[in-house]
């Protein structure tokens, strides 16, 4: 999906991927839209969740923490061993 060509820039091109993914027309994933100035993380898994990201180079992986998410065993080592890294 490239979209942000359709919009003058990231707000306006994060606002319209959040009112589609409310509509449930697309199945859950993460998404990354960015510009030179700007950088949103927008996670849709039921509900959408969405993270400003700053300048700097990040891996998107199937494994999120969102905030109602439980984890435990090597998931949770993951994310840990992620979150000291970070």
């Amino acid at each position: 999906m490239d979209i942000l060509g359709n919009f003058d820039n990231v707000e306006e091109t994060k606002d319209y991927l959040i009112r589609e993914l409310k509509h449930g027309l697309y199945k859950r994933g993460n998404f990354v839209i960015a510009d030179r100035e700007d950088a949103y993380h927008v996670i849709f898994d039921n509900e959408v969740f969405v993270c400003e990201v700053r300048p700097g180079a990040y891996v998107v992986t199937n494994i999120t923490p969102l905030p109602m998410m439980k984890v435990s065993g090597e998931v949770k080592e993951r994310l840990e061993r992620a979150e000291k890294t970070a």
